[in-house]
């Protein structure tokens, strides 16, 4: 893991005879409406001819069928319980109702036989939406649930199966179910997520967000969290994530990611749970997490651990932690706490018994941050140090520290918005970088029309990892093609000769609010 570069990729997907690289710095999409959007720089994204070539590995899903609803393209979107009926290891849905549209109420398990590693489901907000795509629970209510109930984990992730989850809200999840574990997730499986929100999720036992391993279930699992963020979600256990619980086994690694207003309850009949606010590794099971360059702030526990709590009722969890700012407390209870250095806290307890190199503590590290979270730029909503606040320049560049074995890069940094710190200067504990800036505006932007095609090319801006491009007919109503791409340059084909469109770039990450440079063109 590299807090350096935090946001985690994933081996190339294949598309008919097109290779695409998709991550989330580079996501490429081929074949919208009939249009082709390929790049022509530096790491080229290459296309297939139209969308036949990318129909058998995406699948549109939309919270209500449109068109002949067999998800081939936005047009024809189907439902979330179509497309995951359908799709294949390696395949990718892309959730194209934005959530301030309308949300997709169920819950659903994901059943696709032989995905590994290299070959995971996918399911991610399609590009250029106005708002996260949102997976609704219901807060477990049948009435408006559009699958068979709503009473259990938002997601199912069986053992074996490997899921990848990018750019989405999971939220009212109520797992009051048979299981009473998972909120939001439910996971035996692998699965990464990334720049997502998970909100307002519950469940009677385990993770009100994520059940990740829980030896009441199988036992084994591993869930990676990047640049994400966890708010109002509770259980007895692990408010936002509960990891190797009751005999369980299993990893959980989180990276630039916030925690906020999470909680952990006592259970009024036996007395047990209310450890882990935030987050409980190993409660009465085994279990390990990593936890590096987030920032814990108002999340609460009836017992110990407002924001992590390893170990209790037995057990004994296997926790790191290095780069975090924690406004709350620590319950180390059993099992190893390795401290990797530059933690701000408002207490030490969250520290090893002898601090490590860089950790500081001091109320200001509670008071001088933002309140609330707050809208600072990125996919996620983010809860950023303010003025006086010793977590800020806390790490000197360049640092790197030694986590399970192997040295870790802590600054230069990226942090949970995408934003790099400034360069030669000082990084911040916790998931902001308060040097740290969108990248600038598209310059130089010039269209070159071919007959059937639009060649776009533009100067590299400052600060820019990607850029998203999105060609419209020119009125804007149809798009004919859109693709994040790595470089400063992109083709797109396929196009219908003697027509005006649109071309937009927007470097990424982009300023909130920020407008694409857009220049018009009539292919020949």
């Amino acid at each position: 893991m590299q807090p350096g570069n935090r946001i985690l990729t994933r081996a190339p997907a294949f598309r008919g005879a097109a290779a695409v690289h998709r991550s989330r710095t580079a996501l490429a999409r081929v074949g919208l409406a009939g249009g082709v959007l390929t790049a022509a720089a530096a790491g080229t994204v290459l296309a297939g001819t139209g969308q036949a070539a990318a129909s058998t590995a995406v699948l549109y899903a939309a919270a209500a069928a449109a068109g002949t609803g067999d998800c081939s393209s936005i047009a024809d979107a189907c439902t979330l319980t179509t497309a995951l009926g359908k799709v294949q290891p390696g395949g990718t849905i892309e959730l194209v109702t934005p959530g301030g549209t309308a949300h997709y109420v169920g819950n659903w398990t994901i059943g696709t036989t032989g995905t590994t590693a290299t070959a995971p489901v996918t399911i991610e907000a399609a590009p250029g939406l106005a708002s996260q795509p949102v997976l609704d629970g219901n807060k477990g209510a049948s009435t408006g649930c559009t699958t068979a109930a709503c009473d259990g984990p938002v997601l199912t992730v069986p053992s074996g199966e490997y899921v990848t989850l990018t750019g989405i809200t999971i939220a009212d999840g109520n797992d009051t179910s048979a299981s009473f574990y998972g909120g939001g997730l439910e996971n035996a499986g692998t699965v990464t997520i990334t720049g997502s929100t998970f909100t307002g999720n519950t469940a009677t036992w385990d993770g009100g967000a994520i059940d990740n391993a829980d030896g009441a279930n199988t036992g084994d699992g591993s869930v990676t969290v990047t640049a994400s963020t966890f708010t109002g979600n509770n259980a007895k256990v692990g408010g936002a994530i509960a990891s190797g619980a009751w005999g369980g086994f299993g990893t959980a690694q989180v990276t630039a990611s916030t925690f906020s207003g999470n909680g952990a309850q006592v259970d009024a009949a036996d007395g047990l749970g209310g450890y882990g606010g935030a987050i409980a590794i190993g409660y009465g099971g085994n279990g390990a997490a990593t936890v590096t360059a987030s920032t814990f702030s108002g999340n609460t526990a009836a017992a110990d651990g407002g924001a992590i709590a390893s170990g209790g009722n037995g057990g004994g969890g296997s926790v790191q932690v290095a780069v975090d700012l924690f406004n709350g407390s620590c319950a180390q209870v059993t099992g190893p706490w390795t401290d990797g250095g530059y933690n701000a806290g408002t207490n030490k307890t969250c520290f090893a018994s002898t601090p490590a190199t860089g950790d500081k503590s001091g109320s200001t590290v509670g008071s001088d941050l933002q309140t609330a979270l707050t809208g600072n730029g990125g996919p996620t909503q983010t809860i950023e140090p303010t003025t006086g606040n010793p977590a800020i320049g806390l790490i000197p560049d360049p640092a790197t520290v030694t986590l399970g074995g192997s040295k870790v890069t802590l600054c230069p940094a990226t942090d949970q918005r995408g934003y790099a710190s400034a360069a030669g200067a000082k990084c911040d504990a916790g998931a902001v970088q308060t040097t740290g800036h969108p990248a600038a505006p598209v310059t130089g932007l010039t269209v070159t029309p071919g007959y059937t095609s639009l060649t776009a090319t533009w100067t590299a801006s400052s600060g820019a990892t990607s850029y998203l491009v999105t060609v419209t007919q020119h009125n804007g109503s149809v798009i004919a093609g859109q693709a994040t791409v790595t470089g400063t340059s992109a083709r797109i084909g396929n196009l219908t000769s003697k027509t005006t469109y649109a071309v937009k770039v927007l470097a990424q990450p982009a300023a909130p609010g920020q407008k694409p440079t857009v220049v018009y063109a009539t292919t020949k």
